[in-house]
């Protein structure tokens, strides 16, 4: 989004004469012109376009994200029929994840001493700060899921092969982002000139399978140890390049 320079003059100027409950100490051209400016105007045009920028940099890099996971467990005890339990060995294999794409912000927040702002009435406003995003997957994440599972049911030779999908409906996305950005006195458009993302902890909830063996067989997902197995290397794979990737797509700034 683009502001004309009327606006951005008065944008630079509400932060001089902006107060609010949350405030920080800025710099001005004369230390004796100290005061106090709000940092919500700044997230009020930093946060949406941010949403937009990570959403379309996961969407064109990570969704789908190739994961080629492979996961085995030996499970003691698995129901064949009414007459026979025995030891089984299940794998699950999780191929293309879809729904980073889908990201959005849930809150947004400066991390406590981290700003820093310089208002000049004609060189307008240029500011540094460490933001904390918490985000959601709204539509969640959703992977296609080949499992196997063989056995010695009961003197019986057991193999079946059978393919569903795994669902994370709760799936989400935290992470930190430090900021250069300016905003005009007089000509231009509000800018972020850099951004740093790091500390990437995402979270997945339960997972849910469409995984149905047939035949009466019985696989505790959750139980088994699978679950955690699964939801592990899942996180693994979108964090190990989730960072990577939006430092190599805006690390070089943007308009808001």
């Amino acid at each position: 989004m683009k502001f004309t320079p009327l606006f951005s003059t008065l944008l630079a100027t509400s932060f001089v004469l902006g107060t609010s409950a949350e405030t920080f100490a800025i710099r001005g051209t004369n230390d004796n012109h100290r005061k106090l400016v709000s940092f919500d105007t700044i997230l009020s045009l930093f946060t949406p376009v941010l949403e937009v920028v990570v959403r379309g940099a996961l969407g064109a890099s990570l969704d789908p994200l190739s994961l080629s996971l492979s996961v085995s467990q030996e499970i003691d005890s698995v129901v064949f029929s009414e007459s026979c339990t025995a030891a089984a060995t299940v794998t699950y294999k999780v191929g293309d994840l879809t729904g980073l794409g889908n990201f959005v912000i849930d809150n947004m927040a400066v991390v406590e001493g981290s700003a820093d702002i310089d208002v000049s009435l004609f060189r307008g406003t240029t500011w540094d700060a460490t933001f904390n995003v918490e985000g959601g997957l709204p539509e969640g994440l959703e992977a296609i899921v080949d499992a196997e599972i063989t056995a010695d049911a009961c003197g019986v030779p057991y193999q079946q092969s059978v393919s569903g999908l795994l669902d994370a409906l709760d799936a989400r996305v935290n992470f930190s982002v430090g900021t250069s950005g300016s905003i005009p006195g007089f000509f231009g458009s509000p800018s972020v000139s850099s951004t740093t993302f790091a500390d990437v902890d995402v979270t997945l909830g339960s997972i849910e399978t469409s995984i149905d063996f047939g035949n009466g067989v019985e696989v505790d997902l959750a139980s088994s140890g699978l679950e955690g197995a699964i939801i592990d290397a899942i996180i693994d794979a979108i964090v190990g390049p989730f960072a990577d990737i939006l430092n190599g797509a805006l690390g070089g700034g943007f308009s808001l």
